[in-house]
């Protein structure tokens, strides 16, 4: 095979490999059709006040305990994540925008992230590499793991994703 053979070889090979790693990635984009000014990023949160989706009458930890708790706590929590966000003042206004709508105990992945689109809008995060971004999306990759079951998230919930 000559030179050009190769890199024809070597550019059909690249695309292939580009077409899998775009293939596991969902670019489609989240609409937001609301608007943002409704929401109150600086409103206070009762903690009392999110129940984690836990049956009434039961004991257990709540969303919010479980989110602020250690990562070796039982259920492990997410306070690494948390201490994490609340050190950057975006993502502390989107954190705090997202408790306080209950962003972190929706049924799906999809939900937390549909919910929480206003709250990181009105924090004035306006790229997507803004690290705040990052730090809030530990925290819902987070919840959806270890406080899956306290936030009411996936099969703990409603057998979502």
């Amino acid at each position: 095979m000559t030179g050009l053979g190769w890199s024809a070889v070597g550019v059909s090979l690249i695309a292939a490999i580009g077409c899998v790693v775009v293939a596991c990635v969902d670019l489609t984009p989240v609409a937001y059709d609301g608007d943002a000014s409704a929401f109150t990023p600086d409103a206070a949160v009762d903690a009392s006040d999110l129940d984690g989706g836990a049956p009434d009458g039961e004991a257990g930890p709540t969303c919010i305990s479980c989110l602020t708790s250690a990562d070796d706590a039982s259920p492990p929590g997410c306070g690494t994540e948390v201490s994490a966000c609340q050190a950057n003042a975006k993502c502390a206004v989107i954190y705090t925008c997202a408790i306080a709508h209950h962003c972190f105990e929706q049924p799906t992945f999809r939900g937390i992230v549909n919910c929480g689109v206003p709250c990181v809008v009105s924090s004035g995060v306006s790229s997507s590499t803004d690290p705040a971004i990052g730090l809030i999306y530990g925290i819902a990759l987070c919840a959806q793991g270890g406080c899956h079951g306290p936030c009411g998230i996936g099969d703990a919930a409603t057998g979502g994703d």
